[in-house]
């Protein structure tokens, strides 16, 4: 990856950050989103492994800084999380089923480690968190290029 690619994954992560932590959390406080783990996974899933660890790096520490948690703890697990998905993707299966069940487990491990008691159920935070990924991976497919010039 190129230092362009990794100033637009920056800026696009900053945003998602921003979006996350003002817009959404007051338009919709009920459902804790967590928009940085669905770009990542949807990078995953467009087989852009080291831009999705990257963002996951950035924006794990950038939700620590936002949310004020202890510093490093969300990339740790984001980028842990997103090595066990890239590895059951290249030896075991590459289909939207592994996507739909890592959405459904990343859900709810974020909400029984991170959230704490949020009155917003499993399956509501599930159902969101996978067509967040969905609208990313249609984005990405859009205006992300191709693989080949690694244009994001």
């Amino acid at each position: 990856m190129t230092w362009v690619i990794y100033v637009k994954i920056t800026f696009v992560i900053l945003l998602i950050i921003l979006l996350e932590s003002s817009f959404l959390s007051v338009l919709v406080p009920a459902i804790p989103l967590n928009l940085v783990f669905c770009f990542s996974l949807a990078l995953l899933s467009k087989k852009r492994k080291e831009s999705a660890l990257y963002s996951a790096l950035i924006g794990g520490l950038l939700m620590d800084f936002m949310l004020s948690s202890l510093i490093g703890l969300t990339p740790v697990f984001l980028i842990s999380f997103l090595l066990i998905i890239s590895y059951i993707k290249s030896h075991l299966i590459d289909n939207f089923i592994l996507y739909l069940m890592s959405v459904f487990v990343f859900s709810f491990l974020w909400r029984v480690l991170f959230l704490g008691d949020v009155s917003c159920s499993i399956f509501l935070l599930f159902v969101s968190n996978y067509v967040v990924f969905l609208i990313f991976t249609y984005l990405i497919n859009k205006f992300g290029g191709n693989y080949e010039s690694e244009s994001f």
